[in-house]
């Protein structure tokens, strides 16, 4: 979450306003120490400082972690749901039970429909990552989080506010699977510890009270009445006479027409003792004992979710992260093809291959290839790059020639660029749609021949030449099988 969290803040200052260069270089100093190999473990031991100290600045940064948990302690629910239900008097203050009015009934019915939901929930819902609970509850915490935000200055609270909403769709997309797992946990304890509580309150007050039984219904007679609790009632009925060491009269006799038609009010009056007993064991088996084990098991899920929690440390900004790292022995050999590169422009690709490939990477920037010339016999193995120029339109029999000859190599590792800037700037005047239409045509060309292209371009205005890049480059390796 750190990782993710700090990812959202530093791509939301590239000019280092709110996370200055120093506090960048100094974390990426201090975590290669404890951590010198180019490993996940360096980039969350990096995360973790630069965390804290943001957090230590900025209040809405730390509620915004916090409330990214949804992870509360389950005692703390368990407690919360049980003053709940032991506040709640399920025997009534008139002191007596109306056997069909019974409020543990109706916790039943809501208890199994919820069952219901969770057996039909992946059938019905097939698509969803996530409960809808987990994402409201996650959402409101971040909503509160950014109103702490809008107490900044104007610039601090735009970058304040773009790093929570890049923070919060990363962190559903990694982790919506455990947020779920965390909510089911949370609201299977809160069942669990409402019932509890409500079964802890139906006996204190039995001790200090007494307490009548007795039933009455405008539709229901005493063998209809008989029929519906037996259903109810009878399993815990007939285990309680199981356990009973004398044999007289047992609970499964209070359950009969007959025993029932004398507890029929306004004249029926009978002790709530053995009814208080039926509803509670009754609650134990149908309330107490599957959310125990619900909640259980969304516990083991949870923490099998935070252990198969994995960076993408081939997207972007890790790539960028580790690059200086990354490399070591891997040969990139460069070919622009009937393209001078300008100096920015050489500079550019330098530094995007540098990124893509690790900065240890020996890159050769060959001479121009020349227009229908095939690739140098000699070619290296290792990655090799074709640089073309997009203001040259495509053609298969040359270019695309090119392109096959590259994919019929040793090596896999093939990115094809082209790079827009001396096209761009011809077309300064004209606009974009031309230059756009040129790319298409590229892109047309690449696809024929299963691959992807990717622009050498300045980043920023949603460009992103790193992750076309690495698009590009995985496409000519499923090209290449």
């Amino acid at each position: 979450m750190n990782v993710l969290l700090v990812q959202a803040c530093e791509e939301s200052d590239p000019a280092a306003r709110f996370v200055p260069r120093r506090e960048r270089d100094g974390a990426t100093k201090t975590a290669h120490v404890a951590h010198p190999d180019a490993s996940s473990a360096f980039v969350t031991e990096r995360a973790r400082l630069l965390s804290d100290a943001l957090g230590a600045r900025h209040a809405a940064l730390r509620a915004a972690r916090r409330a990214a948990l949804l992870a509360p302690p389950g005692v703390a629910a368990l407690a919360l749901a049980g003053a709940a239900g032991l506040a709640a008097d399920a025997l009534g203050a008139g002191r007596r039970i109306n056997l069909l009015a019974f409020p543990l009934l109706a916790l039943l019915v809501w208890n199994l429909a919820s069952y219901a939901g969770l057996a039909l929930g992946p059938l019905l819902l097939r698509s969803a990552r996530a409960p809808a609970l987990a994402e409201a509850l996650a959402h409101a915490g971040l909503w509160l989080a950014r109103r702490r935000a809008l107490r900044a200055a104007p610039d601090e609270a735009r970058w304040l506010g773009a790093s929570l909403q890049g923070f919060a769709a990363r962190w559903h997309e990694a982790a919506g699977g455990l947020l779920a797992a965390r909510v089911r946990r949370m609201l299977h304890l809160g069942a669990l510890g409402f019932a509890l509580g409500l079964l802890a309150g139906m006996y204190l007050r039995g001790l200090v009270f007494e307490y009548r039984a007795s039933w009455e219904s405008t539709f229901l007679g005493p063998a209809s009445v008989s029929t519906l609790l037996g259903v109810v009632l009878g399993p815990a009925a007939s285990l309680l006479d199981l356990l009973r060491a004398d044999p007289g009269s047992g609970f499964r006799s209070l359950l009969s027409r007959e025993s029932l038609e004398a507890l029929r009010a306004p004249a029926g009056n009978g002790p709530a003792a053995p009814w208080i007993h039926l509803w509670a064991l009754t609650a134990l088996g149908v309330i107490v004992l599957p959310r125990a084990l619900l909640a259980a098991a969304a516990g083991r899920r949870a923490r099998r979710l935070v252990r198969g929690l994995a960076l993408p440390l081939d997207a972007p900004y890790f790539l960028r992260l580790l690059a200086a790292d990354r490399g070591q022995g891997l040969r990139v050999r460069v070919w622009p093809y009937s393209h001078r590169l300008s100096p920015r422009a050489r500079d550019r690709l330098l530094e995007l291959l540098h990124d893509l490939f690790g900065s240890r990477a020996q890159l050769e920037v060959g001479d121009p290839v020349a227009y229908g010339a095939d690739p140098p016999p000699d070619a290296p193995a290792g990655a090799r790059v074709a640089v073309f120029n997009l203001a040259q339109p495509p053609e298969h029999e040359v270019h695309g020639a090119f392109l096959e000859a590259l994919l019929a190599g040793d090596s896999a590792d093939l990115l094809v660029l082209v790079d827009e800037e001396p096209y761009a700037e011809r077309l300064a005047e004209y606009g974009a749609e031309r230059l756009v239409q040129r790319r298409r045509a590229w892109e047309r060309l690449a696809r024929e021949l299963g691959l992807r292209i990717a622009s050498l371009r300045a980043s920023g205005d949603g460009a992103d030449p790193l992750g076309e890049a690495r698009e590009a480059l995985a496409s000519a390796a499923q090209a290449s099988r």
